[in-house]
Formats: C-alpha cells, structure tokens, sequence
C-alpha cells in the first residue's frame, strides 16, 4: 500500500477543499469511513477479524458447533470440532513396546479410553497433558482406581498388560508392558479432545 501520509512538499487540507486534495484525511479514510468506523466491507454476520501480525484479516464464521482454536503453527485461529472418536484393538500377548494412534488430526490435550476384554471387563482411562486417572471393572465391580496408566488390560492375577499414553500431532503413542502371559484381544475407543 503507498504511503498515505501527508508529506513535507504537500499542504495540509481537509475535506471538500473545491480545487485541492484531502490530504488530511486520506491516511484515515484507508481503512475507516467518514464517521470514523472501520469499512471492514468483506464482513459477514459472525466474521471475526484479527491481526495476522501485518494487517487485518477476515476468518469467515465457522458451521454450527464447531469451535474457535488457535491454529496447529500457532499463528492464527481457526474452526474446528475439537474432538473425534477413533477405535482401536490391542493382542495382549504382543511384547511390551509401543502402538500408533492415528487419525486424529489434530494435538490433544486430553483423551478418554473406553475399554473392554471380553465381556466381564471393563476399563474407564482419562488423561490430560498432566493427569492420568483410571477405573478398572470385573464384573460390574469397580475394582481399582489408579492414577499412573491410561489402560491396564488385566486377565488373571498376575497377567496383564497396562499403558500410558503420549499425545503427538496427530493422536497419541501408547506405552504397552506386558507382566506374565495375557491373551485375547482388548478392543478400546478413545475419544481425543483438542
């Protein structure tokens, strides 16, 4: 944008001079109108405008019930549904070590795990960026409450397979150990929230 300011070579005049130019007044008017109030003319009903650190820019209104976010690189905002669901299956005779989830598409800062090993199991696992919380169940009978893993996936005494869980860019890594021989297949939804 050229330079609106009055310069030294110019005069100071103001508006409805009959035969010179506002100078005055044309730095003003780039932006605002005569009454002072930004133009802001490419709005909508629900726009939001902000500063992307060289100007005003426009962010159209989201759809109905997404929320507002600060974008992944940090430097500007956006809309989104800040959660999504995703399921997953875990072998319990698998070695300890790590499994991907994926898909996510965004970082979470908080995740809930609803688990199940066959039908007299269950397990409730919440984590945000500093807390973990669990709830484990065997036959409908709250067993124990902990407050270090995400899932702890228990067979027989003595045989089990627990996990913490890191999030990452697109989801989170779970930290599987294994203690003594479990088997079957522990299938778990986890719902991600941004």
């Amino acid at each position: 944008m050229a330079n609106k300011l009055i310069q030294y070579t110019e005069e100071m005049v103001g508006e409805s001079h009959p035969t010179k130019a506002d100078t005055l007044n044309r730095a003003l008017v780039v932006e605002h109108n005569n009454d002072g109030t930004h133009k802001m003319t490419d709005g909508a009903a629900g726009d939001i405008f902000y500063h992307d650190a060289t100007q005003l820019v426009r962010l159209a209104l989201g759809a109905a019930n997404l929320k507002l976010f600060i974008n992944a690189a940090g430097d500007g905002l956006e809309y989104a549904s800040g959660m999504k669901s995703t399921n997953h299956t875990y072998d319990l005779a698998t070695a300890s070590g790590n499994q991907t989830l994926s898909g996510v598409g965004f970082t979470p800062s908080a995740a809930i795990v609803l688990a199940a090993l066959s039908t007299i199991s269950g397990y409730i696992g919440v984590k945000s960026t500093t807390q973990f919380g669990l709830i484990t169940m065997y036959n409908s009978v709250v067993l124990a409450v902990l407050g270090i893993q995400f899932i702890n996936a228990s067979v027989t005494t003595g045989n089990n397979a627990i996990c913490s869980i890191t999030f990452n860019s697109d989801g989170g890594v779970l930290a599987w150990t294994k203690t003594g021989s479990p088997t079957g297949t522990l299938e778990f939804s986890v719902l991600w929230l941004r």
